[in-house]
């Protein structure tokens, strides 16, 4: 039977490589903004990263994404917080996705949300839930919304290509102070 209300909606275009798979090993460059793109997670001073409260959540989440989901690895050097969004390189492991499979049942939960349980997708998923909950209960606001619905990745091609983003991600504070933001 037809869903009625599919025409009254526009139809959404991923922004994802076709074809790609994105449970695929390898690193992969993100971009996650903020709701509204407001700048809730941190200033920037001198050319400096100041978190804020909800800064501070970022971070702790998305270095405990490797205890969470054992195929993915994160590293401090590959993470920038900026007030309204984060870069940050995440590496999905062969050996680790392996074992992980064999492992752990943590990835079930994915099994609802349409992602393959050891995805890019799902472990974005997984931080931005982790973030919003923690938020709300210390805002003490149970609607309150921190991210936008997508995110951004490029899949890292080869070594020269890790050293340019890590170039980018450590000089984001310098071009955010030099625009006057």
């Amino acid at each position: 039977m037809p869903d009625r209300n599919h025409d009254q909606y526009p139809q959404r275009r991923s922004i994802r490589l076709k074809g790609y798979d994105y449970s695929s090993a390898g690193a992969y460059f993100v971009t996650i903004a903020t709701h509204q793109r407001r700048r809730t997670l941190s200033r920037i001073v001198n050319s400096s990263v100041e978190l804020r409260a909800l800064g501070e959540i970022v971070k702790a989440e998305w270095l405990l994404v490797p205890s969470i989901r054992p195929f993915a690895s994160v590293s401090e050097e590959f993470l920038v917080i900026m007030p309204d969004h984060i870069h940050a390189v995440i590496w999905l492991e062969p050996s680790r996705i392996i074992a992980s499979r064999l492992q752990t049942n943590a990835h079930k939960n994915d099994r609802t949300s349409g992602y393959h349980p050891m995805s890019l997708a799902s472990v974005v998923a997984g931080f931005k839930s982790r973030v919003t909950v923690r938020w709300r209960q210390l805002a003490g606001d149970k609607s309150a919304t921190v991210w936008q619905r997508n995110y951004y990745e490029t899949v890292i091609r080869n070594a020269g290509h890790l050293i340019a983003v890590q170039k980018y991600i450590m000089d984001n504070p310098s071009r955010w102070a030099n625009r006057g933001l």
